[in-house]
């Protein structure tokens, strides 16, 4: 069993010192949703949507300032002791709002009572939330087998002092002095987030974990101007996928038909292609021309047939140059090309591991 909390404060009592955050609310219910309502339709060995949320115990907690109900230490709290209950199994916790660091107790997640004005809190440290610290050591102290955090607020990557249990993992939205950004009225790592979700971080097999999540919205943010810094901190003896989409290629065609990529004299793995493997795509390229010509798209032209066994093949070669498991030559401008000049294409590094694991049949059941 599966178990996720998704959290989002837009707004809190104390406006004068917290900025409204429009977004944190939308981000919250997109995570969840991205996570939780999509499915590749396989199943897994006892009949559940494969590795999807949908079906496990997720919820959503929001301000919801229209019944006049906020998202308060208390709830907050409440809502962990449940997803802390799913003892054994992996939890999710997504949290967008603000953060604060607070001295002596290090990353505070503020909820909407958090009052940051010592002359006017109350309580042990005159603060509202929960404090980055001492979620993690109520993780280790419930004996769940797995955890994944999202965290999208300023200073999200304070991780001083926090040490993880056994395969926890932490996606920081900054480093420790950033504040995090909004974009378009969303956060700029939750969006990133999503963009990932939806395939950008997937590997070969379409996997997507915490690890790949973070590499995807770390390369991305990288590239905005005043960027901010995500972060990962983590413990991890095995990748735990947390969302699948569908395969970039089988990695079973590696070695179906047999002797498809065989060793050449240098050692690397190559296949040799032919001005065949591109004579049926001239003919597909020639008809659809026509058709987008004509503005004819009721019916499917005679010329449009079936595509040849080489044709088949050809993008099939052109599915593992996009995986990044087969390259082209550079004496060769493209796959056309050399098919063209009916030279040779090569596995990569990671194409030529791939085949191996796929010539001794110990490929995972991902790939089914």
């Amino acid at each position: 069993m599966r178990a996720a909390l998704f959290t989002g404060i837009d707004a809190y009592r104390a406006d004068q010192h917290y900025a409204p955050l429009p977004g944190a609310t939308s981000d919250a219910q997109a995570i969840c949703q991205a996570l939780a309502n999509w499915t590749d339709g396989s199943l897994d060995g006892a009949g559940n949507p494969r590795i999807n949320w949908a079906g496990h115990r997720t919820q959503v907690l929001v301000n919801q300032s229209d019944i006049d109900e906020y998202v308060t230490q208390s709830k907050l709290n409440q809502a962990l002791d449940a997803l802390l209950a799913t003892s054994g199994d992996h939890i999710l916790f997504y949290f967008a709002g603000h953060g604060d660091i607070i001295d002596g107790r290090g990353l505070l997640l503020a909820t909407h009572d958090d009052q940051p004005d010592p002359t006017l809190n109350t309580g042990p440290d005159g603060r509202r939330g929960v404090y980055l610290r001492d979620l993690i050591d109520r993780i280790r102290q419930a004996g769940i087998n797995s955890a994944t955090i999202m965290l999208d607020c300023c200073h999200a990557g304070f991780l001083e002092g926090i040490d993880p249990p056994n395969n926890t993992a932490i996606i920081a939205a900054t480093r420790g002095v950033e504040q995090a950004k909004e974009r378009n009225g969303h956060g700029l790592f939750t969006t990133m987030l999503l963009e990932g979700l939806k395939g950008g971080a997937a590997d070969v097999q379409g996997r997507i974990t915490a690890v790949s999540l973070y590499t995807f919205a770390a390369g991305a943010i990288s590239s905005y101007r005043d960027r901010q810094q995500p972060v990962l901190k983590a413990s991890l003896e095995r990748l735990i996928p947390l969302q699948r989409r569908e395969a970039k290629v089988s990695l079973k065609g590696l070695v179906q038909p047999t002797n498809r990529f065989r060793p050449g004299h240098d050692g690397i793995l190559y296949a040799r292609v032919t001005k065949d493997h591109e004579a049926t795509q001239e003919q597909t390229d020639t008809a659809l021309a026509t058709l987008l010509r004509e503005g004819n798209f009721r019916t499917r032209p005679k010329v449009l047939r079936e595509p040849s066994p080489e044709q088949l093949e050809f993008d099939y070669f052109a599915a593992l140059r996009n995986a990044g498991l087969l390259r082209v030559p550079p004496e060769y401008a493209s796959l056309y090309w050399a098919c063209m000049a009916e030279g040779r294409i090569e596995l990569t590094p990671l194409g030529e591991y791939y085949w191996q694991l796929a010539q001794d049949n110990k490929l995972s059941d991902s790939d089914d």
